[in-house]
């Protein structure tokens, strides 16, 4: 191993995250990979990451060298992150940058080389014969005329007065929430596919949303064709997230500090408590797996009852999902799925489906025996300090995660979304359009909107737990979102607060906060590429594809499919996944309701007067507009520009040679 390594291996704290890679990888397939890292990290390392890429080229297609590529793509992807990877004396090692001693760590050139990194598979992806094809029709069909023109702009700015009601005459936001039914009456183009158009001029590569999306475009209605200044997505947030849920008082431990309040007596705060419980317990159907005087006082007897036939729909599905993997089943994924809510859908049917069997009786057991123990101290008339001493106990702490789960299930799906995607399009980007997009969020439009999406619509999961159709309010009142490059934070959520003091047009403050930090752990790392590489690797280990983005399966199916892969490789899902850069959390309580008009005006007034009168505005706006943006597109990042051939492939040019055709 070189100096600096060894520096690096010796110096980082001791723990087994740092100890060399595991894999359950036969000697030969070890031996190709540690060549290829021994080899081109002595040759050339800069192309390290390039060369492993290789093999999945070369081999994907070889059924006994699949492992081999979902290993060599791993490594590729923690390489383009400038993680350390190396191979000596038959390990191999890997180690985050931000851990890593034998090279300086540069908060501000780890977020370059961040962005860096994500922007090679956004280029790959916009490369690819469908993208291209998707990218060259939306062109055609008129897409480039929504993109503001950054000279016209200008000229419009530098015209007016410097005031907030002459520059409102200018940048006059419009809020569309984007649907399959909803068309651009400009172009023709549907809503959807606008929007998508744009989203792939992000950084990031584009991937689907599982869950509830609302995926939202911001025109300017004061200019011609009410051009596009930003988009945003709006997406279910994870429900588990130990920081959010402390700053909106949802966890545990906001539920045990609040237990010391005196004003509510213990009586008051256990009757709640039930309440939550009751509550839950009704949403459960159980006719089919407990008696209902069992549900009404459950006995240890009663929950062991339930671990098992819990046991038996997993034993089941896991046997019908490798039928289906071998061919002798066809119709269980399509019989038993529920992709939408229809006035047909038979609930009581879709409720018994083994996945949803498993998943009423897991949560039942979880429940009832909160439920059990909440019966056993409430006959024991405690006192304040009693009742704290048991919920310090593993059996009250366990009743309080159950208590507080419920009440997080109500917010996460009914009440919180997660800002996914969020900025502006050029060449507003340079008019600080990306606060603007965001400040918007926050407005009544957004609210009403997510009302009438989701209210009075029945909730698929909610329904199939409970065997009859499920609505839940849709009311939003929180937005959370983190920050794409770790610890450099977000310039765009740094300091966004409007005062209802400073700006008369609005009802109520904006603020967005900052809440945490996340652990440093995710897959935002990990190419497209990667993870079908992985899901192979778990098909082939299980025999069957255990996760099918089903409603029910679990949250974040992309992640689970990781572990699922990671596994059947043999290496520890968290060595790969805690990449130690943590995101920073932002957090907005939505109380008021501010139109897009007001918080328009107060955005001028605080950002944009400043902006429009410096001296640099037009080197930052005339190079900006349909033909940039169309050229970010075609460029793969490195002063390439890919064009399309007749037969649907393409192929790279100069940019210097390319530049006239664009």
């Amino acid at each position: 191993m070189s100096g600096n390594v060894k520096e690096t291996i010796r110096e980082i704290e001791a723990g087994k995250e740092f100890e060399p890679l595991g894999m359950a990888l036969s000697r030969w397939e070890k031996e190709i990979v540690q060549s290829y890292i021994a080899h081109w990290r002595r040759s050339c390392p800069t192309e390290l990451a390039n060369q492993l890429r290789s093999l999945d080229r070369k081999w994907r297609s070889t059924r006994h060298m699949r492992r081999v590529c979902a290993v060599a793509l791993i490594l590729a992807d923690l390489l383009d992150q400038d993680w350390l990877v190396t191979a000596e004396k038959g390990d191999i090692y890997v180690v985050p940058s931000e851990l890593r001693t034998d090279v300086e760590f540069d908060p501000r050139k780890h977020k370059e080389r961040l962005r860096r990194s994500l922007r090679k598979g956004r280029d790959k992806q916009v490369q690819e014969p469908s993208v291209r094809s998707f990218l060259n029709s939306m062109e055609r069909g008129g897409v480039l005329s929504l993109i503001d023109s950054g000279a016209d702009l200008l000229k419009e700015l530098q015209a007016r007065p410097h005031t907030v009601e002459s520059l409102a005459e200018v940048i006059d936001p419009e809020v569309v929430v984007c649907a399959r039914d909803v068309t651009d009456d400009v172009t023709g183009l549907n809503s959807l596919d606008v929007w998508r158009y744009f989203r792939h001029t992000w950084s990031l590569e584009y991937r689907p949303t599982p869950g509830r999306t609302m995926p939202i475009i911001i025109r300017n209605r004061a200019r011609p064709n009410r051009p596009v200044i930003g988009i945003a997505l709006l997406a279910s947030p994870v429900m588990r997230l130990l920081q959010r849920d402390a700053w909106f008082g949802w966890s545990a431990d906001a539920l045990r500090q609040g237990r010391q309040d005196e004003t509510q007596s213990v009586k008051q705060w256990l009757a709640q408590a039930m309440a939550v419980l009751e509550n839950a317990i009704s949403g459960i159907r159980y006719d089919d797996l407990i008696s209902a005087e069992a549900v009404k006082k459950p006995t240890k007897d009663d929950i062991i009852l339930l671990e098992r036939k819990a046991a038996g729909a997993d034993a089941l599905r896991a046997r019908l999902l490798e039928e289906v993997h071998s061919g002798e089943e066809s119709t269980y994924l399509t019989r038993g799925a529920v992709k939408e809510a229809l006035p047909e859908t038979d609930w009581l049917e879709a409720s018994s489906d083994p996945l949803f069997i498993k998943k009423r009786a897991e949560v039942l057991v979880s429940l009832l025996d909160a439920k059990r123990s909440l019966m056993s101290v409430s006959r024991k008339k405690l006192s304040r300090e009693a009742l704290l001493e048991f919920l310090d106990k593993r059996e009250g702490d366990r009743f309080l995660t159950t208590i507080a789960r419920e009440r997080l299930k109500l917010a996460v799906s009914s009440q919180l979304m997660d800002v996914a995607i969020c900025g502006a399009i050029p060449p507003y980007n340079q008019l600080i359009g990306g606060k603007l997009v965001t400040l918007l969020l926050t407005s009544k439009e957004i609210q009403n909107a997510y009302r009438t999406r989701y209210g009075g619509q029945a909730s698929i999961i909610a329904s199939q737990m409970a065997g009859r159709p499920v609505v839940k309010e849709a009311e939003l009142t929180c937005l959370t979102t983190s920050s794409l490059y770790g610890n450099a934070g977000s310039s765009q959520y740094n300091r966004l607060r409007l005062s209802g003091e400073d700006h008369p047009e609005l009802s109520n403050d904006i603020s967005w906060q900052r809440i945490g930090k996340t652990r440093g752990f995710g897959s935002v790392h990990l190419s497209n590429a990667t993870v079908e590489c992985l899901r192979d690797a778990s098909v082939d280990f299980h025999g069957a594809r255990r996760i099918n983005s089903r409603f029910g399966e679990g949250t974040n199916p992309r992640m689970r499919q990781i572990r699922e892969g990671l596994e059947a490789l043999g290496i520890e899902s968290d060595r790969v996944l805690a990449h130690s850069t943590p995101r920073i959390l932002y957090g907005c309580k939505l109380t008021g309701t501010n139109s897009a008009k007001a918080i328009s005006k107060a955005w001028i007034r605080r950002w944009l007067i400043g902006r429009v009168g410096r001296d640099d505005l037009a080197a930052r706006l005339l190079p900006l507009g349909p033909k940039s943006v169309s050229d970010e597109l075609a460029s793969d990042g490195e002063g390439q520009f890919v064009l399309p051939l007749e037969d649907g492939t393409v192929h790279s040019r100069s940019s210097s040679a390319s530049a006239g055709t664009h």
